[in-house]
């Protein structure tokens, strides 16, 4: 009974350290995500910012950029993951209209 402890002993430690390596690599991805999202965010500013001086235009390109960003998004989930299931709004264009 004791040669059994010890053997869990170690495997515990293991179980340990290897937590330890994948709560470390977590942290390190959602921060690159956090620092991804502040940079797009101070670009948007930026970007919103440069298209104030053109009132009509800088309007319209602003829509456009995002509608193409919209539509590119669309494109990528029903090429890499034709079956997500998230809001469900990639499959509005395909409902029957409501009566």
């Amino acid at each position: 009974m004791m040669a059994n402890s010890n053997g869990n002993r170690g495997g515990l430690a293991l179980l340990a350290l290897l937590s330890c390596v994948g709560g470390t690599i977590t942290g390190v991805v959602v921060a690159l995500f956090r620092i991804t999202l502040q940079n797009a965010d101070r670009w948007r500013d930026a970007w919103i910012m440069r298209t104030h001086g053109w009132p009509v235009p800088g309007f319209l390109l602003t829509v456009g950029v995002v509608a193409a960003l919209a539509a590119f998004a669309t494109w990528l989930v029903e090429r890499i993951s034709p079956h997500a299931a998230g809001s469900g709004l990639h499959w509005a264009g395909k409902a029957p209209a409501c009566k």
